[in-house]
């Protein structure tokens, strides 16, 4: 669908193979050179009619011209429910832009908020910019709850305008000395190079796992930098976002943030956990 103005921030695909063979491409990644061999991306590939439904919608919008900025584009299938294989409970999927931008309002910033606010032991993040003081607020009241955050903001964009990495990095905003601990990205595959702010959104990563290792992980994941035109707005962006509880696809993740940034090879119980690969097919160890 092509955007004639503004900011049609989606990456995704549809593929239909019949009634019961319907999928489903999120991504973080841009459909680019740069994306596939620059940068830290990721993508889930989906086999779910109830999701594949939603995003038919949300695709007719676009390509019958109904961006961000009409009226009349449909929210109706904003939020529609959904269950993967294997989930723990019900996903949802959010459709940028949103009924209610308002803060606590019906958007992805609002669900977001909640979950954290929810979190029980762990969150794990790897996001491109993060600019949302009420995301950030949660993230520190879970740190001080004693919740154990990591997380990786690429170099080039920690100190953008609106960014929250120097609040989340201020020792002063928290309780006690459990704080949001930020580590730094690969810039190469092999681990031998470490981000120095030089390669432009080198984690264009948009994702936050949370409980991994409990017994209701989630995971977000989407097209949204965590932005108020993304995540909030009621008249910016169109984006995807999706709320998923399933733990496999959390640790998937999870194991992604290890790959990327080197955590935890030998000092954590989870450290079995590893991106392997057989042939062409990446598998979880």
């Amino acid at each position: 669908a092509a955007n004639p103005s503004g900011i049609m921030h989606n990456k995704l695909g549809l593929f239909d193979y019949g009634a019961t063979n319907r999928w489903v491409f999120v991504a973080s990644w841009n459909f680019t050179s740069g994306a596939s061999y620059q940068q830290w991306n990721i993508a889930i590939e989906a086999r779910n009619a109830a999701l594949f439904s939603a995003y038919t919608n949300e695709l007719r919008e676009l390509l019958e011209g109904r961006f961000h900025y009409d009226p009349a584009k449909s929210h109706a299938h904003d939020g529609t429910r959904f269950r993967l294989d294997e989930s723990w409970d019900e996903g949802w999927v959010r459709f940028a832009p949103y009924p209610d931008g308002s803060a606590g309002g019906t958007n992805a910033q609002t669900d977001i908020t909640n979950l954290i606010a929810g979190a029980q032991s762990e969150i794990v993040f790897a996001i491109n910019l993060l600019t949302r003081p009420l995301i950030a607020s949660q993230l520190v009241a879970a740190a001080n709850r004693g919740v154990m955050i990591h997380g990786v903001i690429p170099g080039s964009d920690q100190f953008v305008s609106d960014s929250v990495y120097p609040y989340l990095t201020n020792a002063a905003n928290y309780a006690s000395t459990n704080v949001v601990n930020f580590v730094t990205a690969y810039e190469n595959p092999d681990g031998t190079l470490l981000d120095d702010g030089s390669v432009s959104d080198l984690v264009h990563a948009k994702w936050m796992v949370i409980d991994p290792w409990g017994a209701r992980p989630v995971l977000v994941h989407g097209s949204a930098n965590w932005t108020d035109s993304a995540l909030a707005s009621a008249t910016a962006n169109d984006e995807n976002v999706l709320f998923l509880r399933h733990r496999k696809l959390a640790r998937v993740f999870y194991a992604q943030f290890k790959r990327m940034t080197g955590m935890w090879a030998t000092n954590r119980a989870d450290a079995w956990c590893e991106l392997a690969r057989t042939g062409a097919s990446w598998r979880v160890d």
